[in-house]
């Protein structure tokens, strides 16, 4: 007697992604997904169609953070190149024109940065499956989050902001002026007021945490580190 299994398919995805640790947390994220991969990112837009090209994912992943414009004209240059595929925009606020621009260039989802892991998940596989994902920022994540902003310390406000930069504890330890064991008690207080487990996910919680804060208060950061994201986490991992 045979028995057939009915395996989910496994489909790839890209990301065009402005700092290796947020590339590092979503490929974790899609690590515990048997039917998604992740197959890597880039973080030229120019060398993205190319990229494309060569590895044909089934779905990317464009940050806003370079900018709408790019985006689009990264779409543009994938469709010349005669290779469609659905995009998901990970993306703040957009005000109308501005959706009605990245749907007109071809985004097949509009994935708001406070949405969680679940939400991030259900978008790509809705996305793949050939719908357009649009959804709004939910209240009461943003309350959440205002709340875990609130509780966070100077200290550790611009701890975590230099995470979100990628740089390690000894890296943050010599920018603050501290030890790198002081960076990691900081990290492990951030961690259990975030509801994180590890930097990854820090990484990708930390900027909508730092945007409930008034400009004047946020610590200074690295525009490029615009970046999204939340993997819901429990216990603190390594630090």
């Amino acid at each position: 007697m045979s028995v057939t299994l009915h395996l989910p398919k496994v489909r790839t995805v890209f990301g065009l992604l402005g700092q290796p640790i947020v590339a590092e947390g979503l490929a974790r994220l899609l690590d515990t997904c048997p039917d998604l991969d992740f197959v890597g990112y880039s973080a030229d837009p120019k060398a993205v169609a190319d990229e494309v090209l060569r590895l044909r994912p089934a779905l990317l992943i464009a940050d806003q953070g370079f900018g709408l414009g790019v985006v689009c004209e990264v779409l543009a240059a994938i469709k010349r190149r005669g290779h469609g595929l659905p995009v998901v925009l990970w993306s703040p606020a957009l005000s109308a024109g501005e959706q009605r621009m990245a749907l007109d260039a071809g985004v097949s989802g509009l994935l708001d940065r406070a949405l969680g892991s679940q939400d991030m998940l259900e978008c790509f596989r809705s996305v793949l499956e050939g719908s357009t994902w649009t959804e709004p920022l939910a209240a009461g994540n943003w309350q959440a989050e205002q709340r875990i902003a609130d509780r966070l310390t100077k200290r550790e406000l611009e701890v975590m902001t230099l995470v979100q930069e990628g740089l390690k504890n000894r890296e943050i330890g010599d920018r603050l002026q501290i030890t790198p064991g002081t960076v990691k008690v900081h990290l492990l207080h951030i961690f259990e007021k975030a509801g994180v487990r590890d930097r990854h996910e820090l990484s990708l919680k930390a900027m909508r945490l730092l945007s409930h804060l008034p400009k004047e208060e946020a610590p200074r950061q690295d525009p490029a580190g615009e970046w999204p994201l939340a993997l819901q986490g429990g216990t603190a991992g390594p630090v």
